[in-house]
């Protein structure tokens, strides 16, 4: 059986849901796993809802099947699948965690595991900083932005690496306190080199224009 010619002019008539070959309904649940439609047949779909065999043999006897749009699905949610038969939510979750349905991975609260990411020869701080004769400054391995404080992730929240470090060597920071750097170096995480103070003295030893500006006058 061939497919009807259609004369100039003419519009060719509707095609059914029907397969021409087997007069059977495509299963479209199988058609969204990517399956192809013909019974006991379980390749993947190459094209119109067919396996590579199947497609060839519709093509050839003259009769294809109907188009289909096959749409793989995500093996977790449902939705579209990107990669790797995950949506982009839970490819994200697989290649950063190994597990698409971990959401957040919870870190262990060691000091092995906190020091190994501290060089401790890095630079000296300046001549007229608090932390002049105190030794270097300790810093990250992968050496945060440039004015920005370190992070680490323990205990399954995300916390200041000065803070964690000030805990390891001096338990932790006083209630009403907060640590000030003395070497005025962000990222670094030396203990010797933080101090628990007030806010209001943490203020008045920042870097602002203004700060600098009143201690040149008051000296």
């Amino acid at each position: 059986m061939t497919a009807p010619q259609v004369g100039l002019g003419q519009k060719r008539p509707p095609r059914s849901g029907r397969c021409r070959g087997c007069g059977q309904t495509p299963r479209r649940s199988d058609v969204a796993k990517g399956t192809c439609f013909k019974d006991e047949c379980e390749k993947p779909a190459k094209g119109r809802g067919l396996c590579s065999v199947h497609y060839v043999q519709a093509m050839k006897s003259g009769d294809p099947p109907p188009i289909l749009r096959t749409r793989a699905v995500c093996s977790v949610c449902g939705k579209k699948a990107v990669s790797y038969g995950f949506c982009s939510k839970h490819v994200a979750r697989w290649r950063r965690y190994g597990d698409p349905l971990i959401t957040q991975r919870v870190m262990e609260d060691s000091p092995e595991r906190f020091w190994k990411k501290v060089n401790k020869n890095g630079p000296l701080p300046g001549f007229d900083t608090l932390a002049a004769d105190t030794g270097p400054c300790w810093v990250w391995t992968t050496l945060p932005k440039p004015g920005r404080y370190t992070s680490i992730n323990t205990g399954g929240r995300t916390r200041a690496g000065h803070i964690v470090s000030w805990e390891y060597a001096n338990g932790p920071v006083p209630e009403g306190l907060e640590l000030d750097h003395l070497c005025r170096n962000r990222g670094c995480v030396n203990p010797d080199h933080l101090e628990a103070v007030t806010r209001r003295i943490n203020i008045l030893r920042g870097d602002l224009p203004k700060l600098k500006w009143s201690r040149r006058k008051k000296s």
